[in-house]
């Protein structure tokens, strides 16, 4: 039904009909972006929420006996890139599994 709509509009002005497939296409485009920018905000949201675990997990070693300086700044950014990566596997992880078991339907249908 589709193509004979086309046909007919391809036949009264080529123009139009360019018209009509560019703003189908634009709007595959704007959808498939909008899917890709949900993906980014939950993967954002995790990454930060899993951080934030492991920062208040890492709050129960005491570090004050592995440094001089447990106060120092070093000590901090230590403390900071320990967070990140821990943080950074258990969200990938996390956000792999969900991917996969979200594309395992995919394989009987």
């Amino acid at each position: 039904m589709l193509q004979e709509y086309d046909k007919q509009v391809m036949d009264a002005d080529p123009a139009s009909a360019r018209e009509v497939r560019i703003s189908q296409h634009t709007g595959q485009v704007t959808e498939i972006m909008s899917q890709v920018g949900l993906q980014a905000l939950i993967s954002l949201f995790v990454h930060i929420v899993v951080f934030i675990l492991t920062w208040w997990a890492l709050q129960s070693l005491k570090f004050d006996l592995l440094f001089r300086h447990p106060k120092s700044l070093q000590a901090r950014m230590l403390y900071i890139l320990l967070a990140l990566a821990v943080s950074y596997p258990v969200a990938r992880f996390f956000l792999d599994y969900v991917n996969w078991s979200m594309t395992l339907p995919q394989i009987y249908g």
